[in-house]
């Protein structure tokens, strides 16, 4: 456990390289964090696109799900977008949104991840089936985030980094 010289959140570097505190509030700030194609409330509305979209548990939590994804969720680099995200399954013990077909203006079908895209920059939310997730986690679409090079250690690396925050010269900072 390491504690956050910003806010005095303590936090396990094995599952996070930031502090969770920290970046659940900078998501929280980001102004497109729920973009209009994974809102909700813009339904009934089609699409000539597969789009998922969040539940109103989640509009109306979103401090609660992000503080959970932030602490919770696991570290991707997606190599299709290159950038990162968190995935968090089942946030919170609940279904956080459902999927919705090409052209249907109704979900159809529920969706029991959550992932935070762009992570470290411009956050936004959507979701996505978990096990779709892990066989992209297969198949090298989304890449596990490393470990620090200090001798011994093997704590997470923040994005671009290859030491953790326990062994970088501004160890806590968010991008």
């Amino acid at each position: 456990m390491v504690k956050c010289v910003a806010c005095g959140n303590q936090w396990d570097l094995f599952q996070s390289p930031y502090c969770p505190k920290c970046l659940a509030t900078q998501w929280e700030l980001c102004p497109n964090l729920i973009a209009p194609k994974h809102d909700p409330g813009m339904l009934p509305s089609g699409a000539p696109f597969f789009r998922s979209i969040v539940t109103e548990d989640v509009v109306t939590r979103k401090s609660d799900f992000l503080e959970y994804t932030a602490t919770s969720g696991n570290w991707y680099y997606s190599t299709q977008h290159q950038k990162y995200c968190v995935f968090c399954p089942d946030p919170l013990g609940v279904i956080p949104g459902s999927g919705i077909p090409r052209g249907s203006t109704v979900p159809t079908f529920a969706m029991d991840g959550l992932v935070v895209a762009d992570a470290t920059k411009d956050a936004h939310l959507y979701t996505e089936d978990q096990t779709k997730f892990r066989s992209g986690i297969r198949s090298g679409l989304y890449q596990p985030l490393g470990h620090c090079s200090e001798p011994g250690c093997s704590y997470l690396v923040v994005p671009g980094e290859t030491k953790c925050a326990l062994h970088r010269p501004n160890p806590y900072a968010l991008p």
